[in-house]
């Protein structure tokens, strides 16, 4: 099958999951699952063992991502590299990435704690305004929109002031964060 945009969305949905191949796509294809979710997907054999790769997922990953993930690991099998090994190292770093919470724990006990008197009220920001929000979040995935509506929610409830202090207690979390290379 020729992938486009209007095909994948054609596909019809069955019992049980499958894959549909790129007509000369060299081991790309599209594993569909009965729930409807829809996987990119690279078969291709290294050290004589047939191994997948999924490469994302659709429509998250658009066909040319989803190509171009293709032709990537294409080139590093080229050159005798596993590239399903290296997409495995990747979301195990994804994983083990920190959190606000883990962020927020470093920040008290190695920053607060040793340099600052007010360190108590950095703790108690944190844990009533900051982390009940945005903690399970990957540090490295917080927006500037996240802070903003967290903000607007502490001048909601008539704290204006909280709000600048707690801006500040994150903006200090962050940039300590940032200089430990986490």
């Amino acid at each position: 099958m020729k992938f486009t945009d209007r095909s994948i969305q054609a596909i019809k949905l069955k019992a049980e999951r499958f894959t549909v191949w790129e007509t000369n796509g060299k081991g790309f294809g599209l594993r569909v699952s009965p729930a409807g979710k829809k996987s990119w997907i690279y078969l291709y054999r290294f050290d004589g063992r047939a191994r997948r790769m999924t490469l994302g997922d659709y429509p998250a990953m658009g066909l040319a991502d989803a190509h171009k993930e293709h032709a990537d690991a294409k080139v590093a099998l080229s050159k005798g590299v596993d590239p399903g090994e290296k997409s495995q190292s990747k979301k195990t770093a994804q994983r083990n990435a920190f959190t606000v919470n883990d962020l927020a724990h470093e920040y008290l006990e190695r920053h607060a704690k040793k340099f600052k008197v007010t360190w108590r009220e950095d703790e108690r920001c944190l844990n009533k305004d900051v982390l009940p929000v945005i903690g399970t979040k990957k540090a490295k995935d917080v927006k500037n929109r996240d802070i903003v509506l967290l903000r607007d929610m502490i001048i909601d409830r008539g704290a204006d002031a909280m709000a600048n202090r707690t801006h500040n207690i994150i903006t200090k979390m962050f940039n300590f964060g940032i200089e430990r290379g986490i």
